[in-house]
């Protein structure tokens, strides 16, 4: 919008319309009071945090001057003066006997907890506990106080409201209207019936393709597989891509890849159940000389698209050396002695006395086993890389499986998902290069469930398909992220051993707005009780079945009566009918709970011979 009235102040008068059409969409601002600040932000500049330093530790101007702030990587970094740690300010408000000022300070910034260590008269080590919930209380109270202080000043509370709405609310939330697709090429019966797309399907194909990514939260029973066809076939028909790759739940790829080929007849689509190292090298050739409208493959072949170690390296060499660098200060944090040896050497890293950083390393490492592996499945003779395939577009079903990417993080809680799965590193990397040689795009994801176990999952779904967008408002790694839209709770708990015990907890998401917004460019969500035939049956009037004014005639309607001309499935109605068990029913009942009780006090043997026999 600057750019735009900058031109026509200029005298570039014609981009006047476009300034009219931005200012109807441009959101409106949020004032400060809806915006939740959490120290760690990326939002807030480091000027800011900077200057919160100061008013902890009570500085002056001139010794403000010495406390520098540092952002890369996705890592907050706060070095001060030694002698700033020993200020009254330091000790006694903020700091403890047992850890620096400086050193809380950091661990706060990067929402880090610290757990204090012993040694008993016998040299065993030992948690003390009254200690570690010390520091984790000054910690806290670091924390809590920056989001009461941040807002506390008018011309600062002024001056990052506008900072905060620049770069985290300016998105608006786009409207797709794909309801002029002809879809050339699409059955036009489906058994006896005509075949249309839905406007929901065909409002996701308009959206793929303007977009060139997406993000389809469409529920089971809305219609996923038409949507996935009618992308990859229409990206076809517009030039966008020239051959898509479809990868499908195991237990269903067969059926999609039936589905787009029952959708569009004349469409060369190619299934491949199986890539077996007997018919490896035939089947990728097969994808790389012959011309497909789609590629249909299971989930489970995702670790069989080899790409060359040298372009898996160059698009991991960022993430290694972030690797090794929190590694480096996990180590450092436990009070652990650190030796570059542990990089490259398992058995010295068995050595490493920092649970924290020996599980970074292992994730660094391996990033880089996979590399090398995959180089050498893709350097075999007669293979071929995933480069020479040709696939330039990548579309996911049921993306929710692939939840288990790497991540760059010292952050321990419950509910923060760490570890890493092979398949996951796998579509990392996977739609990491299409982004990179298509201009950011041709990434499309589905699923029924974007979120099913933790809060990390949305952060995957955007690095998947915008990962370098999130970079440019510092957002692609997860402190960043994290700064902005979750927030943690800290709360009293039972352990293992029946004690109570501070846990912390990934808890919620924060600044849903913007977060909705900024996803929502490429996000798109269907509800499957949106579909027409989960809508309830209207009288001509417009009532339903929960309409207090229903009349007997109107009811006997809505019960027994018959909807003319029904869109997609009939109506039907369910009557769930409860009773007591007849006596043959509890006879087979009493049997079968006898069955089980015998079967939970056998031996192993005994149930061995009980399998045998088929009892």
């Amino acid at each position: 919008l600057r750019t735009a009235k900058a031109l026509v102040e200029d005298g570039n008068t014609e981009l006047q319309r476009n300034i009219d059409a931005l200012q109807k969409v441009i959101p409106n601002d949020i004032p400060y009071h809806k915006i939740e600040a959490r120290m760690g932000a990326a939002w807030v500049d480091m000027d800011t945090y900077a200057a919160y330093v100061g008013e902890m530790l009570n500085l002056t101007d001139r010794e403000l001057e010495q406390v520098k702030v540092s952002y890369n990587a996705g890592r907050w970094k706060v070095e001060l003066p030694n002698h700033f740690d020993y200020k009254a300010e330091a000790r006694s408000g903020y700091g403890t006997d047992e850890v620096r000022f400086a050193r809380l300070v950091n661990l706060a910034m990067r929402n880090q907890t610290l757990t204090i260590k012993r040694k008993d008269s016998e040299g065993k080590q030992y948690v003390d506990e009254k200690a570690t919930q010390e520091v984790g209380e000054r910690i806290a109270k670091i924390r809590e106080d920056f989001s009461s202080w941040i807002w506390s000043e008018p011309e600062r509370r002024f001056r990052l409201e506008q900072q905060y709405n620049e770069v985290r609310n300016a998105w608006a939330s786009p409207d797709f209207d794909g309801s002029f697709l002809e879809m050339v090429g699409m059955a036009l019966e489906r058994g006896n019936k005509p075949l249309n797309l839905r406007k929901h399907q065909l409002d996701a194909i308009w959206r793929a393709i303007v977009n060139r990514r997406s993000l389809n939260a469409h529920e089971v029973g809305t219609g996923k597989t038409m949507t996935i066809g009618g992308i990859a076939v229409e990206s076809r028909r517009y030039g966008i891509a020239k051959k898509p790759l479809v990868l499908a739940h195991n237990a269903n790829s067969a059926s999609v890849a039936a589905g787009i080929q029952s959708m569009y007849p004349g469409a060369k689509v190619l299934y491949i159940d199986n890539l077996s190292k007997k018919n490896i090298t035939t089947k990728m050739r097969q994808i790389a000389n012959d011309d497909w409208d789609a590629i249909v493959m299971p989930h489970s072949l995702i670790d069989r698209m080899a790409l060359r170690e040298d372009t898996l390296m160059a698009m991991a060499q960022e993430e290694i050396i972030a690797l090794e660098q929190e590694a480096r200060e996990a180590a450092e944090d436990d009070g652990a002695a650190w030796d570059d040896e542990y990089l490259n050497d398992e058995e010295q890293l068995k050595k490493l006395r920092s649970p924290t950083a020996k599980e970074l390393v292992k994730q660094r490492n391996r990033i880089i086993e996979k590399a090398k592996k995959d180089g050498q499945r893709a350097s075999r003779e007669d293979s071929i890389s995933f480069e020479e395939l040709g696939i330039d577009m990548i579309l996911v079903d049921e993306v929710h499986v692939f939840k288990k990417p790497s991540i760059v993080t010292k952050m321990k809680m419950k509910g923060l998902q760490t570890a890493v799965s092979n398949r996951s590193l796998s579509l990392q990397y996977l739609t990491r290069f299409v982004r990179a040689n298509n201009g950011g795009g041709k990434i499309h994801l589905f699923t029924g469930t974007p979120i099913t176990n933790t809060l990390t999952e949305i952060y995957h779904h955007m690095r998947y398909i915008m990962e370098e967008e999130l970079k440019a408002v510092d957002l692609d790694y997860w402190d960043g992220w994290f700064g902005s839209f979750a927030s943690e709770l800290t709360d009293v708990e039972l352990n293992a051993a029946a004690q109570y015990e501070n846990v912390t907890r990934l808890a919620a998401f924060i600044n849903v707005p913007e977060l909705r917004k900024m996803i929502g460019q490429y996000m798109d969500v269907v509800f499957s009780d949106d579909m027409p035939e989960m809508q309830p049956r209207r009288t001509d009037t417009g009532k339903t079945l929960d309409d207090p004014t229903l009349t007997d005639k109107e009811r006997a309607y809505l019960e027994n009566g018959r909807t003319e001309g029904a869109a997609d499935r009939p109506y039907k109605k369910i009557i769930n009918d409860t009773a007591d068990m007849t006596d043959q029913q509890r006879l087979e009942f009493d049997k079968i709970q006898k069955y089980a009780r015998d079967w939970q006090n056998m031996a192993g043997k005994a149930r061995l011979e009980a399998m045998r026999r088929g009892d």
